[in-house]
């Protein structure tokens, strides 16, 4: 490392130091901002201080990772069920669909009975 990201690194440390004896809120902005430098120097030139920022705050880069791990898993299986309990209901309706048919279909025919003047209606034989 360098004189000057080693100097860089001390004002960044110093910086969370004094951050943290003040209790206030602590980001990389802010402990980039009270060292007097850029916050993406921080990100780029050391990530681990970043990463120990972001523990300090109770979101670790792992911890957030295995958040959004465990949001997709889940998420993925609620679409599973979503999908099995779809293919279900489109069954059911296929089935409902063909007994709706079968009864139009009977429908018709008792109607044609019904309207036909040669049938006689069993129990009103003569």
């Amino acid at each position: 490392m360098s004189r000057g990201a080693e100097a860089t690194r001390e004002r960044l440390e110093l910086a969370l130091v004094r951050l943290q004896r003040k209790d206030v809120r602590i980001s990389i902005v802010s402990v980039a901002t009270e060292a007097g430098v850029h916050h993406t120097t921080i990100h780029n030139r050391h990530p681990d201080l970043a990463e120990k920022i972001r523990a300090l705050n109770g979101k670790s880069s792992r911890q957030a990772k295995d958040l959004k791990h465990n949001q997709l898993r889940e998420a993925l299986a609620r679409n599973r069920q979503l999908r099995e309990e779809l293919d279900a209901m489109r069954a059911d309706m296929r089935n409902l669909a063909s007994e709706n048919m079968r009864m139009h279909t009977e429908l018709l025919e008792l109607r044609a009975v019904a309207n036909d003047k040669t049938v006689i209606p069993l129990g009103r034989r003569k």
